[in-house]
C-alpha cells in the first residue's frame, strides 16, 4: 500500500467515525474519493468509461463474437462491427447508452506478420523496459508482467535491442541495452516486489540508456521523487516513445491532488507520442505488450514506404462541447481480437473518449427521461449545473447547441418524443428540469 493510500484510508476511517457519530450525510458526499467534488467527478468518468467500453466489446448486443451461444470474451465480430459504423454515426450504441457523458469509439485492426515481427520491416528496435516492482505489485500481478514481458522479448529480432529498468523505492541500475535477450529475461525473472513507486527516477534511468521507445508498466501513482511529467517532457524533446500500461484497478484511485495514477499515465504517452493502455487483469498484459510491438519506433531503416495494413473504425459521437465547457474527458485503450471471417482473426486495439462536458449532462438527462418516457412512464429528472456560454434547441433537427464566440457546438438528441426546450441565454448556474407529461418532453432552466 502507498503512502497516499495509507492516508486516505485513514481519512476514511475518520469519515466513517463522523458519520456514525454526527450522520452528518452532506459532509461524506463532499469528502467521498480524494476529499473533493472534482476528484469524485473525475474517478466517476474514468470507472464510467471503462464500464461503457468494456460493454461495447463483450455485451451480447454490442460487438462481443458469439460461439455456439457463449460470447467470446474479448472477441469483437467484424461484421457487427460494420454494422455498428453504418448505424451509429454521431450517436451512442443502444446497447451500451452513457447519460452522463457522451463518447466515441475506435477500433483499429492491426497487420498480423507487423504484430509479431516488428524488425521484418527493416529497422532494429531499441526499447526499455520499464517496470513497476514496488509492494503493491506482489503476487499474481508481479508474475503476470514477467511473463507477458518476457513473451515480447522473445517475439523481438536477433538486432532489435531491449533493456531494463525496475524500481519501487528507488530505481535499479538499469540493464543496458542489448541484443543478449537472455540478460534481459534472467534479470527480469528475479525481480522482488517491495517498497513505494519511484516513477520518475526510473524514466531518468531508462532514459539514461538512449533508447528509441520505453515501454512503462505501473499499477498505481508515483510517490517517491516527484513528478515523472518533467522526465516525460524530456522524452519528447528527444523523440523518445513512451507507451504506457495502467495495471489493476489501483491506477484508477486517486493520488494526492485528486488525479489518478491513470491520468498520469495518459499524460505521459500523451506529451511523448506514445498509447496508454489499460489492463483490468493480469491476463490483458500479454495482448497489450503485443500489441504495443506493433508499433514501436525503429531506427537504422533499410526500407522505403512501408505499409503496415493498418485498419480502423469509428462510430459513437465525435462533436463535443467547446473546451471551456468541458468538465472532464479521457481516454482509454485496450487490447481486443477482431474476427474477420471463418478461422480468421487479427489483434486489435479499442479506444473509448469519453467526454463530460455541459452540453452531454443536458442531452444525457434529457435522453435518460425520453428512454424512460418511450416504455410509457410519465417521469421527470433534474440537475444543478454551471453553463459556460448560452445553448439553443431546435426541436426539428433535434440540435441542442452551444455558441462559443463565433463558432457553434451541436450535438444531436437521441430521442423519438417532441421536446419543448426554450434553451439558456447566458453563462450561470441554472436548475435545469426535464419531464414527460404523456406526450412531450419538457425542459426548463
Amino acid at each position: 500500500m502507498y503512502k497516499g493510500q495509507v492516508s486516505f484510508f485513514m481519512k476514511s476511517l475518520i469519515l466513517i467515525a463522523s458519520i456514525i457519530a454526527l450522520a452528518i450525510v452532506v459532509f461524506a458526499v463532499q469528502t467521498f474519493i480524494g476529499g473533493t467534488v472534482e476528484t469524485k467527478v473525475a474517478a466517476d468518468l474514468d470507472m464510467g468509461a471503462l464500464n461503457v467500453l468494456q460493454k461495447n466489446i463483450n455485451d451480447e448486443g454490442c460487438l462481443s463474437y458469439i460461439f455456439e451461444n457463449t460470447v467470446q470474451k474479448d472477441v469483437v465480430d467484424l461484421a457487427k462491427l460494420t454494422n455498428f459504423v453504418a448505424t451509429y454515426n454521431n450517436r451512442e450504441p443502444d446497447c451500451a447508452k452513457a447519460y452522463d457523458f457522451d463518447y466515441a469509439v475506435q477500433v483499429r485492426q492491426l497487420d498480423t506478420d507487423y504484430t509479431l515481427y516488428p524488425h521484418f520491416i527493416g529497422g532494429d528496435v531499441g526499447v526499455m523496459l520499464v517496470m513497476d516492482r514496488s509492494g503493491s505489485m506482489g503476487g499474481p500481478k508481479l508474475t503476470a508482467a514477467k511473463n507477458a514481458s518476457i513473451t515480447f522479448i522473445n517475439q523481438l529480432g536477433v538486432s532489435d535491442s531491449v533493456g531494463l529498468v525496475s524500481y519501487s523505492t528507488n530505481a535499479d541500475t538499469p540493464v543496458a541495452l542489448t541484443t543478449n535477450h537472455q540478460i534481459v529475461i534472467d534479470a527480469i525473472n528475479v525481480l522482488v516486489a517491495y517498497g513505494w513507486t519511484n516513477t520518475g527516477q526510473a524514466l531518468v534511468s531508462a532514459l539514461s540508456e538512449n533508447p528509441n521507445s520505453i515501454i512503462l508498466l505501473s499499477d498505481g501513482c508515483w510517490n517517491e521523487n516527484g513528478d515523472p511529467i518533467i522526465q516525460a517532457q524530456e522524452a519528447a524533446v528527444r523523440n523518445i516513445v513512451i507507451f504506457t500500461i495502467g495495471f489493476g484497478s489501483g491506477i484508477l484511485s486517486p493520488c494526492s491532488g485528486g488525479f489518478t495514477g491513470q491520468d498520469f499515465l495518459m499524460d505521459i504517452a500523451n506529451i511523448t507520442g506514445g498509447e496508454y493502455y489499460y489492463a483490468a487483469a493480469p491476463e490483458n498484459l500479454t495482448s497489450i505488450y503485443l500489441n504495443i510491438s506493433s508499433i514501436l519506433p525503429v531506427s537504422n531503416l533499410t526500407m522505403q514506404n512501408i505499409s503496415v495494413g493498418n485498419t480502423s473504425w469509428a462510430y459513437g459521437t465525435f462533436e463535443f462541447s467547446p473546451k471551456d465547457a468541458v468538465r472532464n474527458k479521457v481516454r482509454i485503450t485496450l487490447p481486443v481480437v477482431i474476427r474477420v471471417g471463418v478461422d480468421e482473426y487479427r489483434n486489435g486495439m479499442i479506444t473509448i473518449t469519453a467526454v463530460d462536458g455541459e452540453l452531454e449532462r443536458i442531452a444525457g438527462l434529457i435522453e435518460k427521461v425520453c428512454t424512460q418516457a418511450e416504455a410509457g412512464n410519465l417521469v421527470k429528472d433534474s440537475m444543478q449545473m454551471q453553463i459556460t456560454y448560452p445553448i439553443t434547441y431546435d426541436d426539428v433537427t433535434k440540435q441542442l447547441c452551444m455558441t462559443e464566440s463565433s463558432n457553434t457546438y451541436c450535438k444531436t438528441l437521441d430521442c423519438s418524443i417532441t421536446t419543448s426546450f426554450s434553451g439558456i441565454p447566458r453563462k450561470g448556474e441554472y436548475f435545469i428540469l426535464a419531464e414527460f407529461d404523456g406526450s412531450t418532453i419538457g425542459v426548463v432552466a
